[in-house]
């Protein structure tokens, strides 16, 4: 009896390690695509918002820059395209965290099926 139900147990531990690895592996593929998309964004974002052009400047010119450090300053964080980089950053954490989450129900379907 107490086997048939550690038994039980252990087959829908197994079943929802597969189910849930399934359904991270879906979003790990869909973050993917959106972190792909998305850095193509971000790299639109700096050269056409000038952001390229400011930081040269720092290489170029240095002493104007160092001369003018603030407004340089807030020229380049007035071009940076946050939105873009924010999108691809979060389609990053989502990403890595399906990946960890991927990796974590293996482990749980590899320790239940060597019996650990």
């Amino acid at each position: 009896m107490y086997g048939k139900i550690v038994s039980g147990i252990h087959e829908k531990r197994v079943r929802m390690a597969k189910l849930k690895c399934a359904f991270f592996t879906v979003g790990a593929l869909t973050s993917l695509v959106a972190v792909v998309l998305t850095f193509d964004y971000v790299l639109q974002g700096f050269s056409s918002s000038g952001f390229n052009n400011y930081f040269s400047l720092l290489f170029s010119d240095a002493g104007t820059v160092l001369v003018y450090w603030k407004e340089f300053l807030l020229s380049l964080i007035e071009s940076f395209p946050l939105a873009d980089f924010t999108a691809f950053l979060l389609m990053t954490f989502l990403l890595l965290g399906s990946i960890r989450l991927i990796i974590r129900n293996i482990l749980v379907f590899n320790k239940s099926k060597h019996g650990y």
